[in-house]
């Protein structure tokens, strides 16, 4: 029986280095006969220098950790699938390149042989480490850059509540303002205290991320993400009541006395700024009185 070389033997690139110097070759015997005799011609050459791959040539042997392998034919027996491995005959170290040329095994029943195309990188071993690295880092980057994204397009979500309810913040500030006297009333304090909750700072402590990520983060936390629904509730909640006792509570008593057209006995100044005193220490209730239903109607 005659061997047929595998004709889909191609070496992939970086399949050789300049120190493993060997590669495999895989023969098919139809058969049961014993073939004999076989032996490897290789002439690739290097594509820019036209260098030969080997100077001394190549020899076929049967094991791949086999250093004594002899530079002579070798019997294959029973059909199927062998694999055999190319050699150099000399200990001359391969130079770094991308090589081609024809590869013909041959046979005692077949002396001019079976050839086929042969292409083969040899790169050093410095070489493939930095390749290594080079694909190590790309994929970091690129794990980085996708975690990053995600991350920030989750911050900024995030952050548009808190964003809207500092914006309500400030119209509450500035309604209180406009009322005389309530610049450091107990309305006034409290919020500032839920100011103070809307910050970055307190934001990142309730699962805000990093406005620069760490990798290791992960964009869909789902208790990380919790916790900052329920703090940015919190402070609605707290805004809200806020808002209904200078809304429906001072601001209605002040439009009232400013539209009552006499002046106030000296009972009825006492009742006036009780009520406003006591409107104002519902700011100190925890929780604070929640608003009427249809509030803001």
């Amino acid at each position: 029986m005659e061997p047929e070389a595998g004709a889909d033997h191609r070496p992939e690139p970086d399949d050789l280095t300049t120190r493993t110097r060997q590669f495999r070759i895989s023969i098919t015997i139809a058969g049961n006969l014993p073939v004999t005799g076989l032996r490897i011609v290789l002439d690739p050459v290097e594509q820019q220098t036209r260098r030969p791959l080997s100077k001394g040539g190549w020899r076929l042997c049967k094991a791949a950790t086999n250093p004594a392998c002899a530079d002579e034919p070798i019997s294959l027996s029973g059909a199927g699938l062998h694999t055999l491995w190319a050699k150099p005959t000399t200990a001359d170290q391969l130079e770094p390149g991308k090589y081609e040329g024809m590869l013909t095994i041959a046979s005692s029943d077949k002396s001019t042989g079976e050839s086929i195309s042969f292409s083969v990188n040899v790169s050093s071993r410095i070489r493939q480490l930095a390749g290594l690295l080079a694909i190590t880092l790309g994929v970091g980057l690129a794990t980085y850059v996708s975690v990053f994204i995600r991350l920030r397009v989750t911050r900024n979500e995030m952050l548009e509540a808190a964003v809207s309810l500092r914006e309500v913040h400030d119209n509450i500030t500035s309604s209180l303002r406009a009322m005389e006297g309530f610049e450091n009333s107990r309305i006034a304090r409290r919020l500032e205290k839920v100011n103070a909750q809307l910050t970055d700072e307190a934001l990142l402590l309730k699962g805000l991320p990093a406005r620069i990520p760490s990798p290791w983060t992960r964009p869909s936390d789902s208790v990380r993400l919790e916790a900052f629904k329920r703090h940015i509730e919190a402070q609605a909640a707290t805004l809200n009541a806020l808002n209904a006792l200078v809304e429906s509570g001072l601001q209605e008593l002040v439009n009232a006395r400013r539209d009552h057209d006499l002046p106030l006995t000296e009972e009825q100044s006492r009742a006036y700024e009780a009520a406003l005193r006591k409107i104002d220490a519902l700011a100190d209730a925890d929780p604070l009185p929640a608003p009427p239903p249809c509030f803001p109607c």
